[in-house]
């Protein structure tokens, strides 16, 4: 199970869009993301205080529950008959591009 999309590899947090050097709240995420029809529609995500659990001990104790509930969105999603545009949504005026993490 890939966990790539950790607030801490892809250095933000805090605050979008500065390092975690610049801004650092103290917590790191994970997230997982919710697909439907081959396209990634949005994500579940944990946060938590660093100082509580470490990224092992979040992923050991919780990754299999996130997956579950992950699995029951897509799946009630598909029960619906959900698609997805494959137009896609333009961002407001102003609004940065965002992160992608490498």
């Amino acid at each position: 199970m890939s966990w790539r999309a950790t607030r801490s590899r892809c250095g933000v947090g805090g605050h979008y869009s500065k390092t975690r050097r610049e801004a650092d709240d103290g917590r790191n995420s994970i997230a997982m993301p919710v697909r439907t029809g081959g396209h990634v529609l949005g994500c579940v995500n944990l946060t938590w205080r660093r100082k509580a659990l470490t990224l092992t001990e979040v992923v050991q104790r919780y990754a299999g529950d996130l997956r579950a509930a992950i699995t029951t969105i897509e799946n009630r999603l598909a029960d619906a008959g959900a698609s997805v545009s494959s137009t896609p949504v333009p961002r407001p005026p102003g609004q940065p591009e965002s992160h992608q993490p490498g």
